[in-house]
């Protein structure tokens, strides 16, 4: 059963890896979500960002990098009845400068494999 599901999650990304990227945006964005205010999982966040730049796909990997540590932060912020704590916002901007070096070195890796072969 596994290794169907395994299989057929591979030949999704093969046919549709934005599609896929995206939806696994949307799944770890709402895991994030549920686990609470205290406990964060930006480690997750490297995966579809990561897709999406092993595909070349520049804007999305960097929409990626950008919008998981926003939304969290903005829904945090209407969560808590508009109170804004500013470690969270500094919290959310060292994530993206760490994802996009991620993002940016992943593409720069894919582009020079794409040159040898």
């Amino acid at each position: 059963m596994m290794k169907q599901f395994e299989r057929a999650v591979i030949d999704a990304y093969k046919y549709s890896p934005n599609i896929i990227c995206i939806l696994l945006t949307i799944f770890i964005f709402l895991t994030d979500i549920l686990t609470g205010e205290y406990i964060h999982f930006p480690i997750f966040f490297v995966i579809p960002a990561g897709l999406a730049a092993w595909q070349l796909n520049k804007i999305l990997a960097y929409s990626i990098t950008v919008a998981l540590p926003f939304l969290r932060v903005l829904y945090f912020y209407i969560y808590n009845d508009g109170k804004l704590d500013i470690f969270s916002v500094v919290n959310a901007l060292i994530i993206m400068a760490a994802l996009s070096a991620y993002v940016y070195l992943i593409t720069r890796i894919t582009e020079e494999m794409g040159k040898r072969a």
